[in-house]
């Protein structure tokens, strides 16, 4: 190890919208389809005494899950689905396209405090 001192700088932005419906089966278990899409960019460098190297790398993708839901109270669920993740384009500064493909299955865990009041006058 040389000791220089690294630096290292990334900055990101990018955006997503998802929807989904929940799909109840019975009172206590349903199946909550969920579709995504969206696309970002990142722009990260490292320098030192011996140089810079920069990436720059810009990507789009769209996911889709279908997780099956307990749901033991009304204001909790947990749960375990498939989900797919596929890049559509995902590129690099010299234009190198790298896209990739998941498949794999999320576990859920999810509830809320409170709920819907009713307010009276």
């Amino acid at each position: 190890m040389s000791g220089a001192e690294t630096q290292f700088s990334s900055t990101s932005f990018g955006g997503a919208v998802r929807a989904g419906y929940n799909v109840e089966l019975v009172t206590v278990a349903s199946i909550w389809l969920r579709a995504g899409a969206g696309y970002g960019s990142v722009d990260s460098s490292v320098s030192s005494a011996d140089g810079t190297n920069q990436h720059t790398r810009t990507r789009g993708w769209v996911e889709l899950s279908a997780p099956f839901l307990v749901h033991p109270v009304t204001h909790f669920f947990f749960g375990a689905g498939p989900f797919l993740f596929h890049e559509l384009d995902s590129r690099d500064q010299y234009n190198n396209e790298n896209d990739a493909t998941q498949l794999g299955v999320s576990l859920l865990l999810g509830g809320w405090f409170g709920g819907p009041t009713k307010l009276t006058w």
